[in-house]
């Protein structure tokens, strides 16, 4: 059985780390202002799921939370994707020095694609 602590500690840990990694990739990416509260109002249901595993530990709330967590992450990736593309074509229009940074940018499609 698994403790309440280790459950609000790994929730936690999810929570975080789908704030965390949109609004570094969104820093990276120069070209305009991405807003990163549509990522924190996007992990609520995520939260509210959780507080009712704990609340109430059955498989069903645990299994929605990490079909719901999983969705996150899907939509996260390509809306990351086509932030890229359209970040190489603002550097593409902008700057005549491509060189290095388009290095970065095959980069960072690398390692999403990785990823």
């Amino acid at each position: 059985m698994i403790s309440v602590g280790c459950m609000v500690a790994s929730y936690l840990d999810c929570v975080t780390l789908m704030t965390t990694i949109p609004g570094t990739l969104f820093a990276m990416l120069q070209d305009r202002k991405r807003r990163v509260w549509p990522i924190v109002i996007a992990t609520i249901p995520f939260m509210v799921f959780e507080f009712l595993h704990i609340v109430n530990p059955e498989s069903h709330f645990f299994n929605i939370a990490i079909a719901y967590f999983i969705l996150l992450y899907v939509i996260f990736t390509i809306y990351i994707v086509f932030a890229v593309k359209q970040y190489g074509r603002w550097l593409r229009d902008n700057y005549a020095d491509l060189e290095n940074k388009e290095v970065w940018l095959r980069h960072c499609l690398s390692w999403k694609a990785i990823r």
